[in-house]
This record gives structure tokens, C-alpha cells and sequence, in this order.
């Protein structure tokens, strides 16, 4: 987050944090009058917040399986703007080969006011055809997993209003030992926002 915090110094916008950690006194310390800090939220109150969002910056250090985030902002409506590392740098990769760009140098402050700069200068014709792609994209685009080893646990996130009626499928699958693509390909994303998935399996005959 100080990596944003820094690039906002240069970048004349407004910025929402959301989130929570050790550092927030620190951080809110650091940030300036156009910075405003929510705490968590939960994902029902994230469905209202990302579409009105331009861009949704994910300056993350950590390593992630899955860009899960990358994937909700641009299924809500919100161009992504993620650290180009692990699985955020898979999906912004596959967001740039359709024309919508979605990375940045990790860590690199100077790269990150570069982007920021050239999507919050574009019209707002031309952000919404950077959106009209993101969205299609993560739409189209259909989870290919594989079982784990038995004893691990199910996990999901859901990001969608009808998500534990689309979870009963999937874990009866699961407890059974079927496969799970099909019916994935299903329920993976929704009308409104993405579903990001962090699924293991608990076993399998």
C-alpha cells in the first residue's frame, strides 16, 4: 500500500483503501487529504464499491495462486491495475493480450504513476472499452482444476449474490470425487460479478 501511497503524491486522484493490517496508523500517517481509509469490507458491500471505482490498484507484494482480485475488479466494472508477479501477473497478462492495460512493475513507483497516468487520462469512451474487454474476458474465461490430494480442505470465495446456492453443487461434486470443470464452467462467473474461486479438494475416491 506505501507504494501507492507514494505514487498518489504524483497522481492527482482520489483513492479509497480497503483493508486492514499492522501498519494502518502508519499508513494513514503517510497518506494525503485525497486518501481515505475503510477498514474491511465485506464482499457484499465490495459488489456496490468496485463498479464505482476507474481504476482498482492491487500493489501487493505477496505472492497470490489465483488474481482474484484482478478478477472481481475487472468483472464489476473497475479496470485493474495489478504488481505483475504471480497470479495477478497471469491475469493482467491475459487482460493485455486482449488490449486492456493491467500490470505494473512491482514495487517500481515510477512504473505504477506511468499507468496510473495513462488510464485516468484516457476519455471515458475509451475506459469503457478497456471495461467492455475486461469484463468479456473474465466472463469467457473458465477455471481448469484439478483434485488435490485427499485431506485437503474445500475452500471457496464466492463474489456473487447467489453464492451459496451456487456453492451446493460444487461441494457435493467435491465430496463425491467427480470432477469439477463442468460444472465450473457454470458457475465461475456471474450477471454481476466475478465469482473468484480458491478451491481445494477436501477428498476423492
Amino acid at each position: 500500500v506505501h507504494l501507492l501511497l507514494e505514487a498518489l503524491e504524483r497522481v492527482p486522484a482520489k483513492a479509497v483503501i480497503v483493508g486492514f493490517g499492522d501498519y494502518r496508523d502508519e499508513l494513514e500517517a503517510m497518506a494525503g487529504p485525497n486518501v481515505r481509509f475503510t477498514g474491511p469490507l465485506e464482499h457484499r458491500h465490495l459488489v456496490h464499491l468496485i463498479p464505482l471505482t476507474d481504476v482498482t490498484v492491487v500493489p501487493s507484494i505477496f505472492p497470490e495462486a489465483f488474481g482474484m482480485v484482478a478478477a472481481e475488479a475487472a468483472a464489476g466494472g473497475s479496470l485493474p491495475l495489478v504488481a505483475r508477479h504471480s497470479g495477478l501477473g497471469e491475469i493482467a497478462a491475459a487482460l493485455e493480450e486482449v488490449g486492456v492495460p493491467a500490470a505494473f512493475e512491482s514495487g517500481n513507483v515510477d512504473d505504477l504513476v506511468d499507468k496510473l497516468e495513462s488510464l485516468l487520462g484516457r476519455s471515458e469512451s475509451e475506459r469503457e472499452e478497456l471495461r467492455r474487454r475486461a469484463r468479456l474476458l473474465v466472463r469467457k474465461q473458465r477455471p481448469r482444476l484439478h483434485f488435490a490430494p485427499p485431506g485437503i480442505e474445500l475452500g471457496l470465495h464466492l463474489l456473487h449474490p447467489r453464492g451459496l446456492e451456487l456453492l451446493q453443487p460444487v461441494a457435493a461434486l467435491a465430496r463425491h470425487g467427480d470432477a469439477l470443470d463442468d460444472v465450473l464452467q457454470e458457475v465461475f462467473i456471474g450477471d454481476t460479478i466475478g465469482i473468484g474461486f480458491e478451491l481445494r479438494v477436501v477428498q476423492k475416491r
